[in-house]
């Protein structure tokens, strides 16, 4: 049987649970994280005691089609160092590391993790979790909560169409490019957003409203790849990937088989 008590104290919640053989630390997280918080987000005490900042408590909007990454400060307040540390998600929608695999007493690490808004349902707890073999008989669980959706449209990224296609006959002497009509929600920073693409050969240029995708080294043949898009705000970054399709025929030849 588990025992729960909870205390507000200052900016603290204290959270402790009891078990007879086993210890399990649930952080339950439900707001934005906007601040940095400098003695820890998430403060592991004791076995049987965790301190979360109220300003951590941790809940995710992503926008259709976008992902949303954010940094959550750990620190270690246990007597043992913790080595070979370990993360899992619950859920496969959710993307969740360590910044390194070991804390000693006093030690800080990011947990990052990443909110995948193209394959998640929309809404969702999921449960990240610390484990080691130095931690023997418990582990520590972080909450996560998401909602993912067309109404946090203020913070999402579109353009039109959805991918930058060329379909060309080759010609070295000749320069290909593409582009895509950009919007951006209310929210999303003017003059904020950044790109970069993973396709070889190409470069990428953000206009007023467009999106410029340029082929530098112009080849026969097939280029595919991504173009993320993305723009940071509070402890959040915010990206949304576009699909490079490009096929450079040879003899000139621009029709479709």
């Amino acid at each position: 049987m588990v025992f729960l008590s909870t205390r507000i104290q200052d900016n603290e919640v204290w959270i402790r649970f009891c078990a007879p053989l086993f210890f399990s630390v649930f952080l339950l997280v439900i707001s934005g994280c906007e601040s940095t918080i400098q003695q820890g987000d998430v403060v592991l005490s004791s076995p049987n005691r965790t301190e979360v900042a109220k300003e951590a408590l941790i809940s995710f909007h992503v926008p259709s089609g976008m992902s949303v990454t954010r940094h959550i400060s750990i620190r270690s307040r246990l007597e043992q160092t913790i080595s070979d540390i370990r993360v899992k998600a619950s859920c496969g929608c959710t993307l969740a590391e360590l910044s390194q695999d070991f804390l000693e007493p006093g030690d800080f690490a990011n947990l990052i993790c990443t909110i995948d808004g193209t394959t998640s349902p929309q809404k969702r707890n999921v449960s990240v979790r610390l484990f080691s073999a130095d931690l023997k008989d418990y582990a520590f669980d972080i909450g996560l909560t998401f909602e993912s959706g067309k109404e946090f449209s203020d913070y999402g990224i579109d353009v039109e169409p959805t991918a930058f296609i060329i379909n060309e006959g080759w010609d070295e002497k000749n320069s290909y490019s593409a582009s895509v009509k950009l919007s951006r929600g209310k929210k999303v920073p003017f003059g904020g957003l950044s790109c970069s693409s993973d396709s070889p050969g190409t470069k990428t240029t953000i206009l007023k409203d467009s999106i410029l995708l340029e082929i530098t080294k112009p080849t026969l043949g097939r280029i595919d790849g991504n173009v993320e898009v993305s723009y940071s705000l509070g402890k959040d970054c915010y990206k949304r990937k576009i699909p490079v399709i490009c096929l450079l025929r040879s003899g000139g030849d621009s029709s479709e088989n």
